[in-house]
């Protein structure tokens, strides 16, 4: 059995404080995310939101993406 693991890029950049991580590309956390051994990732603030421009960078390190997070209010 194979299993894939993801990661999300909050460890590279972070969506509610820009400022922590403003010097880290989307291609470096890719690139370190792959190094380390993941093969999915979720999607980041900074991945580029053209779904064909994201598989070609995702695509030469073997990654896919794994999920994707909103904010969101809920309504009873």
């Amino acid at each position: 059995m194979t299993i894939n693991l993801g990661i999300c890029p909050i460890g590279w950049t972070n969506d509610d404080l820009p400022e922590l991580g403003a010097e880290n590309t989307f291609q470096q956390a890719l690139s370190e995310m792959a190094l380390a051994g993941f093969t999915g990732t979720e999607i980041g603030n900074k991945y580029p939101k053209n779904p064909v421009e994201l598989h070609s960078h995702l695509e030469p390190r073997g990654m896919s993406i794994a999920s994707g997070w909103f904010s969101a209010f809920l309504t009873t």
